[in-house]
């Protein structure tokens, strides 16, 4: 993708790669290198002379906290062995539960058959406890595990400032003497986890369409790639 510049003369080029690595015994096969998907993600990374943003998340397909914890910690390992620690610049998504009872409601098949010019009124939640009490209300989430995302995304955030992960230095150096890649958080979740507005109903309530709140993401991501290169 092409980017315009106040400049004629001077380009910017942006080439994306989507990965998604569902089960958490993907996440434990991406520090191997082992796959087809990894080698490409890693030649992808390590074979360009530009700087690379990466943006990771994991959460709504792990089972269990100790799945979460598994994956999250693959990744660290995976991250700290490319070529390049000063080609990387790492960002942490939190992962936002889904809101219960969204709208449009209705079964799974028909949401081929709505109107969408009909404007579906839904406001967001006027405050966190609002939230919390849709959760209480339900007994959890039904099977979903939303209840467990928050402490999913405070697991990792200690973990991250544990190990040095958030140290002002873009590369670091652990006691052990290997290079840490500096991990930004990329905090997403205060101003997500209130809009229950947007989600693609009929039982999906955790996906949201574009627009929507998700447009909100990439302006953070954008609002702090313009901090971290004014830092420089």
């Amino acid at each position: 993708m092409k980017c315009p510049s106040s400049s004629s003369s001077s380009r910017y080029e942006i080439t994306f790669l989507n990965m998604r690595l569902s089960p958490v015994a993907d996440w434990e096969k991406l520090p191997k290198n082992n796959s087809k998907q990894n080698k490409r993600l890693s030649r992808f990374i390590n074979e360009t002379k530009n700087k690379t943003a990466i943006i990771a998340n994991l959460g709504p397909w792990m089972k269990t906290t100790a799945q979460y914890e598994k994956g999250f910690t693959c990744f660290l390992e995976w991250l700290d062995h490319l070529d390049d620690p000063n080609n990387i610049i790492t960002f942490w998504r939190p992962t936002i539960p889904g809101h219960l009872g969204c709208r449009p409601a209705g079964e799974e098949e028909e949401v081929s058959l709505y109107d969408w010019k009909h404007i579906v009124p839904e406001e967001p939640y006027q405050n966190y406890t609002e939230f919390l009490r849709t959760i209480d209300d339900n007994n959890g989430t039904t099977g979903y595990r939303w209840e467990l995302f928050e402490s999913w995304n405070t697991w990792t955030y200690k973990k991250l400032l544990h190990e040095h992960y958030f140290d002002d230095n873009m590369i670091n150096e652990s006691k052990e003497g290997k290079i840490i890649n500096r991990v930004h958080w990329l905090n997403i979740f205060n101003s997500s986890v209130l809009r229950r507005d947007g989600h693609i109903g009929f039982g999906d309530c955790l996906h949201q369409y574009l627009p929507g709140p998700i447009d909100w993401w990439s302006h953070f991501f954008h609002s702090s790639l313009l901090d971290l290169a004014d830092a420089q």
